[in-house]
């Protein structure tokens, strides 16, 4: 794959991400077209990134949680 397909699959990405969550599949849609190759980079980042935020997530409600059982709250 050429650099211009990978800044192209930079673009995508964030561009998908600027989205709301539940409109991100259309624009998505709409901004691949025919391109499978763009869509499935693209979606796979989604994917890598949503249980990048996930973990991050969970991370925090476990500190919270023994935060929270040292101070008794």
């Amino acid at each position: 794959m050429t650099p211009e397909f990978w800044r192209e699959v930079e673009e995508t990405f964030h561009g998908a991400l600027a989205q709301p969550p539940e409109a991100r599949a259309q624009w998505l849609a709409e901004s691949c077209r025919e391109n499978r190759d763009l869509l499935g980079e693209v979606q796979s980042l989604l994917a890598a990134d949503g249980l990048s935020l996930e973990r991050e997530l969970r991370g925090a409600v476990i500190t919270a949680a023994l935060l929270a059982g040292l101070t008794g709250s």
